[in-house]
Protein backbone atom coordinates (compact mmCIF):
# COMPACT_ATOMS: atom_id res chain seq x y z
CA UNK A 1 0.00 0.00 0.00
CA UNK A 2 1.11 3.54 -0.87
CA UNK A 3 -0.80 6.33 0.87
CA UNK A 4 -1.49 10.38 -0.52
CA UNK A 5 -3.10 13.32 0.48
CA UNK A 6 -6.43 14.07 -1.20
CA UNK A 7 -9.04 16.45 -1.42
CA UNK A 8 -12.97 15.71 -1.97
CA UNK A 9 -14.63 18.63 -1.33
CA UNK A 10 -12.94 22.13 -1.49
CA UNK A 11 -11.42 23.78 1.15
CA UNK A 12 -7.49 23.30 2.94
CA UNK A 13 -9.91 21.15 6.27
CA UNK A 14 -10.70 18.69 3.52
CA UNK A 15 -7.21 17.65 2.90
CA UNK A 16 -6.70 13.91 3.86
CA UNK A 17 -4.18 11.47 4.19
CA UNK A 18 -5.66 7.94 2.64
CA UNK A 19 -4.12 4.69 2.29
CA UNK A 20 -4.41 4.02 -1.64
CA UNK A 21 -2.92 0.71 -3.85
CA UNK A 22 0.73 0.95 -4.64
CA UNK A 23 0.46 1.30 -8.42
CA UNK A 24 2.65 -0.77 -10.90
CA UNK A 25 3.96 0.02 -14.18
CA UNK A 26 2.08 -0.71 -17.51
CA UNK A 27 4.19 -1.05 -20.80
CA UNK A 28 6.17 2.77 -21.32
CA UNK A 29 5.57 3.54 -18.12
CA UNK A 30 7.68 3.76 -14.68
CA UNK A 31 7.25 4.07 -11.71
CA UNK A 32 8.33 6.88 -8.91
CA UNK A 33 8.69 7.26 -5.57
CA UNK A 34 8.26 11.08 -4.47
CA UNK A 35 11.13 12.55 -2.23
CA UNK A 36 10.41 16.03 -1.85
CA UNK A 37 7.67 17.95 -3.13
CA UNK A 38 7.04 21.96 -3.25
CA UNK A 39 4.58 24.00 -3.02
CA UNK A 40 2.52 26.85 -5.00
CA UNK A 41 0.31 29.32 -4.47
CA UNK A 42 -1.84 27.66 -7.20
CA UNK A 43 -1.75 24.80 -5.33
CA UNK A 44 -3.41 26.41 -2.13
CA UNK A 45 -6.23 28.19 -4.66
CA UNK A 46 -6.80 24.43 -6.40
CA UNK A 47 -7.64 23.43 -3.00
CA UNK A 48 -10.03 25.85 -1.81
CA UNK A 49 -11.61 25.15 -5.00
CA UNK A 50 -10.87 28.69 -6.17
CA UNK A 51 -8.83 27.84 -9.36
CA UNK A 52 -10.68 25.74 -11.38
CA UNK A 53 -14.00 24.05 -9.08
CA UNK A 54 -14.64 22.01 -12.22
CA UNK A 55 -11.20 20.19 -11.50
CA UNK A 56 -12.15 16.69 -10.83
CA UNK A 57 -12.72 15.10 -7.53
CA UNK A 58 -11.13 13.67 -5.31
CA UNK A 59 -7.84 15.48 -6.21
CA UNK A 60 -4.31 14.42 -4.85
CA UNK A 61 -2.76 18.69 -4.85
CA UNK A 62 0.41 19.86 -5.92
CA UNK A 63 2.62 19.61 -9.39
CA UNK A 64 6.48 19.75 -8.19
CA UNK A 65 8.74 16.65 -6.93
CA UNK A 66 11.92 15.56 -6.90
CA UNK A 67 11.64 11.47 -6.66
CA UNK A 68 13.44 8.51 -7.96
CA UNK A 69 12.75 5.88 -10.64
CA UNK A 70 12.31 2.71 -8.45
CA UNK A 71 10.46 0.57 -11.53
CA UNK A 72 10.27 0.21 -15.24
CA UNK A 73 7.79 -1.53 -17.15
CA UNK A 74 7.91 -3.34 -20.76
CA UNK A 75 9.73 -1.14 -23.54
CA UNK A 76 11.40 0.97 -20.61
CA UNK A 77 15.08 0.76 -20.64
CA UNK A 78 16.04 -0.35 -17.55
CA UNK A 79 19.17 1.88 -17.69
CA UNK A 80 16.37 4.42 -15.55
CA UNK A 81 16.42 2.70 -12.90
CA UNK A 82 17.36 4.44 -9.74
CA UNK A 83 17.47 7.55 -11.84
CA UNK A 84 16.57 11.18 -9.93
CA UNK A 85 13.91 12.93 -11.51
CA UNK A 86 11.88 15.80 -11.89
CA UNK A 87 7.92 16.11 -12.40
CA UNK A 88 6.23 18.47 -14.95
CA UNK A 89 3.69 21.19 -14.38
CA UNK A 90 3.25 20.83 -17.79
CA UNK A 91 3.82 17.17 -19.07
CA UNK A 92 3.39 16.91 -22.83
CA UNK A 93 5.04 20.79 -22.83
CA UNK A 94 9.11 19.78 -23.82
CA UNK A 95 9.68 22.65 -26.19
CA UNK A 96 8.51 25.73 -28.07
CA UNK A 97 5.24 27.32 -28.10
CA UNK A 98 2.77 25.53 -25.80
CA UNK A 99 -0.02 24.06 -27.61
CA UNK A 100 -3.30 24.25 -25.74
CA UNK A 101 -3.67 20.71 -25.09
CA UNK A 102 -0.80 20.85 -22.77
CA UNK A 103 -1.90 23.82 -21.01
CA UNK A 104 -5.08 22.13 -20.57
CA UNK A 105 -3.19 18.86 -18.71
CA UNK A 106 -1.27 20.23 -15.54
CA UNK A 107 -0.15 18.15 -12.23
CA UNK A 108 -2.51 18.70 -9.52
CA UNK A 109 -5.33 19.51 -12.19
CA UNK A 110 -6.73 18.15 -13.87
CA UNK A 111 -4.16 15.67 -13.84
CA UNK A 112 -3.26 13.79 -10.31
CA UNK A 113 -0.82 15.48 -8.39
CA UNK A 114 2.41 14.62 -6.70
CA UNK A 115 1.54 14.21 -2.83
CA UNK A 116 1.54 10.49 -2.96
CA UNK A 117 4.08 8.12 -2.53
CA UNK A 118 4.03 6.91 -5.60
CA UNK A 119 3.27 7.99 -9.34
CA UNK A 120 3.46 6.54 -12.51
CA UNK A 121 4.58 8.22 -15.55
CA UNK A 122 6.01 8.39 -19.15
CA UNK A 123 9.73 9.07 -19.28
CA UNK A 124 9.19 11.69 -21.58
CA UNK A 125 7.33 13.03 -18.76
CA UNK A 126 10.26 13.42 -16.63
CA UNK A 127 13.42 15.58 -15.90
CA UNK A 128 16.32 12.91 -15.23
CA UNK A 129 18.68 14.63 -13.10
CA UNK A 130 22.26 13.76 -13.54
CA UNK A 131 23.43 15.04 -10.87
CA UNK A 132 21.06 14.51 -8.16
CA UNK A 133 23.08 15.03 -5.11
CA UNK A 134 23.91 18.89 -6.19
CA UNK A 135 21.14 20.26 -3.83
CA UNK A 136 19.05 18.06 -1.79
CA UNK A 137 15.30 16.77 -2.80
CA UNK A 138 13.76 19.55 -1.49
CA UNK A 139 15.81 22.24 -3.43
CA UNK A 140 14.85 19.90 -6.19
CA UNK A 141 11.49 19.96 -5.95
CA UNK A 142 11.06 23.84 -6.26
CA UNK A 143 12.54 24.37 -10.20
CA UNK A 144 9.20 23.08 -11.71
CA UNK A 145 7.16 26.05 -11.72
CA UNK A 146 8.66 28.69 -9.46
CA UNK A 147 12.37 28.34 -11.13
CA UNK A 148 10.88 27.56 -14.71
CA UNK A 149 8.20 30.57 -14.63
CA UNK A 150 11.27 32.95 -13.63
CA UNK A 151 13.51 31.34 -16.47
CA UNK A 152 10.54 31.54 -18.78
CA UNK A 153 9.50 35.41 -18.23
CA UNK A 154 12.69 37.14 -17.60
CA UNK A 155 15.25 34.64 -19.91
CA UNK A 156 13.24 33.43 -22.44
CA UNK A 157 10.24 36.22 -23.02
CA UNK A 158 11.94 39.25 -22.05
CA UNK A 159 15.55 38.31 -23.13
CA UNK A 160 16.99 40.19 -20.13
CA UNK A 161 20.93 40.80 -20.46
CA UNK A 162 23.00 42.82 -18.57
CA UNK A 163 23.22 46.05 -17.50
CA UNK A 164 19.28 45.88 -17.51
CA UNK A 165 17.08 46.29 -14.45
CA UNK A 166 14.13 44.53 -13.24
CA UNK A 167 11.10 44.69 -10.59
CA UNK A 168 10.33 42.36 -7.88
CA UNK A 169 7.32 42.24 -6.10
CA UNK A 170 7.56 40.12 -2.66
CA UNK A 171 9.92 37.13 -1.71
CA UNK A 172 7.69 34.21 -2.83
CA UNK A 173 9.39 31.31 -5.27
CA UNK A 174 9.37 33.05 -8.36
CA UNK A 175 10.69 36.58 -6.66
CA UNK A 176 13.30 35.27 -5.29
CA UNK A 177 14.39 32.80 -8.31
CA UNK A 178 13.73 35.73 -10.26
CA UNK A 179 16.30 37.62 -8.17
CA UNK A 180 19.01 34.83 -8.67
CA UNK A 181 18.53 34.41 -12.48
CA UNK A 182 18.71 38.66 -13.20
CA UNK A 183 22.17 38.67 -10.96
CA UNK A 184 23.69 36.16 -13.07
CA UNK A 185 22.69 37.65 -16.04
CA UNK A 186 23.99 41.20 -15.18
CA UNK A 187 21.09 43.01 -14.09
CA UNK A 188 20.10 45.44 -12.25
CA UNK A 189 17.13 44.33 -9.06
CA UNK A 190 15.17 46.17 -7.09
CA UNK A 191 12.84 44.46 -4.92
CA UNK A 192 9.25 45.25 -2.93
CA UNK A 193 8.59 43.88 0.18
CA UNK A 194 6.67 45.09 3.51
CA UNK A 195 8.60 43.04 5.68
CA UNK A 196 11.72 44.73 7.59
CA UNK A 197 13.50 41.34 7.55
CA UNK A 198 13.06 40.13 4.42
CA UNK A 199 14.11 43.34 2.66
CA UNK A 200 17.06 42.41 4.79
CA UNK A 201 17.55 39.19 3.30
CA UNK A 202 16.79 40.27 0.23
CA UNK A 203 20.20 42.54 0.17
CA UNK A 204 22.12 39.73 1.43
CA UNK A 205 21.01 37.59 -1.83
CA UNK A 206 22.04 40.76 -3.83
CA UNK A 207 19.21 43.05 -4.66
CA UNK A 208 20.39 46.17 -5.30
CA UNK A 209 17.86 48.22 -3.59
CA UNK A 210 14.21 47.52 -1.54
CA UNK A 211 11.81 49.22 -0.32
CA UNK A 212 8.06 48.71 1.70
CA UNK A 213 5.38 48.80 -0.99
CA UNK A 214 2.70 49.38 2.14
CA UNK A 215 4.72 52.43 3.49
CA UNK A 216 4.51 53.67 0.04
CA UNK A 217 1.48 52.68 -2.03
CA UNK A 218 2.33 54.69 -5.18
CA UNK A 219 5.99 52.71 -5.09
CA UNK A 220 6.68 52.89 -8.73
CA UNK A 221 7.82 56.88 -7.55
CA UNK A 222 10.65 55.14 -5.65
CA UNK A 223 11.31 52.84 -8.71
CA UNK A 224 11.74 55.88 -10.74
CA UNK A 225 13.89 57.42 -8.56
CA UNK A 226 16.31 53.75 -8.51
CA UNK A 227 16.18 54.45 -12.39
CA UNK A 228 17.15 58.26 -13.28
CA UNK A 229 13.69 58.40 -14.35
CA UNK A 230 13.77 55.78 -16.76
CA UNK A 231 11.85 52.91 -15.42
CA UNK A 232 12.79 49.10 -15.23
CA UNK A 233 13.39 47.30 -18.53
CA UNK A 234 11.20 43.96 -16.85
CA UNK A 235 8.52 44.12 -13.84
CA UNK A 236 8.01 40.47 -12.87
CA UNK A 237 4.54 41.19 -11.98
CA UNK A 238 3.15 38.68 -9.14
CA UNK A 239 0.94 40.75 -7.33
CA UNK A 240 -1.75 40.43 -9.95
CA UNK A 241 -4.35 43.24 -10.62
CA UNK A 242 -4.35 45.12 -7.21
CA UNK A 243 -0.36 45.63 -8.52
CA UNK A 244 -0.77 46.46 -12.39
CA UNK A 245 -1.12 50.23 -12.39
CA UNK A 246 2.17 50.81 -10.20
CA UNK A 247 4.03 48.41 -12.07
CA UNK A 248 3.02 50.25 -15.44
CA UNK A 249 4.34 53.48 -13.87
CA UNK A 250 7.34 51.57 -13.22
CA UNK A 251 8.59 50.35 -16.65
CA UNK A 252 10.22 52.15 -19.08
CA UNK A 253 9.07 53.26 -22.76
CA UNK A 254 9.48 49.80 -24.53
CA UNK A 255 9.57 48.10 -21.16
CA UNK A 256 8.14 44.44 -20.96
CA UNK A 257 5.84 43.38 -18.10
CA UNK A 258 5.34 39.05 -17.34
CA UNK A 259 2.03 38.42 -15.62
CA UNK A 260 2.37 35.61 -13.51
CA UNK A 261 0.35 35.78 -10.24
CA UNK A 262 -3.01 37.19 -8.54
CA UNK A 263 -1.58 37.36 -4.88
CA UNK A 264 -3.41 41.46 -4.38
CA UNK A 265 -6.33 39.70 -7.17
CA UNK A 266 -7.40 38.80 -10.48
CA UNK A 267 -9.90 41.59 -11.23
CA UNK A 268 -9.90 45.33 -11.21
CA UNK A 269 -10.23 48.85 -13.49
CA UNK A 270 -7.36 48.81 -15.42
CA UNK A 271 -6.16 52.41 -17.46
CA UNK A 272 -5.03 51.29 -20.44
CA UNK A 273 -3.39 54.27 -21.15
CA UNK A 274 0.02 53.77 -19.92
CA UNK A 275 0.45 50.46 -21.43
CA UNK A 276 -0.56 52.50 -25.09
CA UNK A 277 1.54 55.43 -24.32
CA UNK A 278 4.87 53.47 -23.45
CA UNK A 279 4.42 50.51 -25.77
CA UNK A 280 4.42 48.35 -23.68
CA UNK A 281 4.57 44.15 -24.16
CA UNK A 282 2.53 42.72 -21.60
CA UNK A 283 2.43 39.40 -21.35
CA UNK A 284 1.01 36.34 -19.33
CA UNK A 285 3.10 32.77 -18.48
CA UNK A 286 2.28 29.58 -17.73
CA UNK A 287 5.19 27.98 -15.96
CA UNK A 288 6.93 26.83 -19.00
CA UNK A 289 8.45 23.74 -20.99
CA UNK A 290 10.89 21.02 -20.28
CA UNK A 291 13.23 22.82 -22.16
CA UNK A 292 12.87 26.11 -19.86
CA UNK A 293 13.42 23.41 -16.46
CA UNK A 294 17.05 22.26 -18.95
CA UNK A 295 18.26 25.23 -19.21
CA UNK A 296 17.71 26.72 -15.47
CA UNK A 297 18.84 23.33 -14.23
CA UNK A 298 22.21 24.12 -16.04
CA UNK A 299 22.26 27.95 -14.76
CA UNK A 300 22.00 26.26 -11.23
CA UNK A 301 24.42 23.84 -11.46
CA UNK A 302 27.03 26.40 -13.16
CA UNK A 303 26.26 29.94 -12.13
CA UNK A 304 23.51 30.09 -9.97
CA UNK A 305 22.93 30.25 -6.00
CA UNK A 306 21.11 27.64 -4.22
CA UNK A 307 16.94 27.96 -4.45
CA UNK A 308 15.87 29.45 -1.31
CA UNK A 309 13.88 27.06 0.85
CA UNK A 310 11.83 28.65 3.98
CA UNK A 311 10.81 25.32 5.79
CA UNK A 312 10.25 21.97 5.11
CA UNK A 313 7.20 20.25 6.23
CA UNK A 314 6.96 16.28 7.03
CA UNK A 315 4.68 14.07 5.52
CA UNK A 316 1.88 14.41 8.01
CA UNK A 317 2.09 17.69 8.51
CA UNK A 318 1.13 18.96 5.04
CA UNK A 319 -1.51 20.65 6.37
CA UNK A 320 0.09 22.86 8.20
CA UNK A 321 2.48 23.60 5.17
CA UNK A 322 -0.59 24.91 3.58
CA UNK A 323 -1.46 27.22 6.37
CA UNK A 324 2.17 28.77 6.40
CA UNK A 325 1.39 29.20 2.84
CA UNK A 326 -2.09 30.74 3.18
CA UNK A 327 -0.39 33.07 5.60
CA UNK A 328 1.78 34.51 3.54
CA UNK A 329 5.05 34.71 5.82
CA UNK A 330 7.66 32.66 4.15
CA UNK A 331 10.24 34.00 2.31
CA UNK A 332 11.35 31.83 -0.53
CA UNK A 333 9.78 27.74 -0.69
CA UNK A 334 7.77 25.51 0.88
CA UNK A 335 8.44 22.49 1.05
CA UNK A 336 7.24 18.85 2.04
CA UNK A 337 9.71 15.66 2.74
CA UNK A 338 8.04 12.41 1.47
CA UNK A 339 8.62 9.61 3.73
CA UNK A 340 11.39 6.67 2.45
CA UNK A 341 10.20 3.71 1.31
Amino acid sequence: MSSSWTVSTWGLENLQLQKTPCPDPGPGEVKVALRAAALNYRDLLVVEGKYNPRFPLPLVPCSDAMGEIVEVGSGVSSGLLKKSVLTLFCPQWHAGDAQRSALRNTLGGPLPGVLSQFRIYRPEELFVLPEPSALTPEEWATLPCAGVTAWNCLIDQAQLRAGQSVLLIGTGGVSLFGLQIAKVSGAKCLLLSSSAEKRERALELGADAVADYRANPNWSEWVLQQTNGKGVDVVLETGGAGTLPQSIKSTKVGGHISLIGVLSGAEDNLNILGLIMKGLTVRGAVVGSKAHLQSLHDAILHTMTRPVVQKSYSWDEVPKAFEALSCGGHFGKITIALPSV
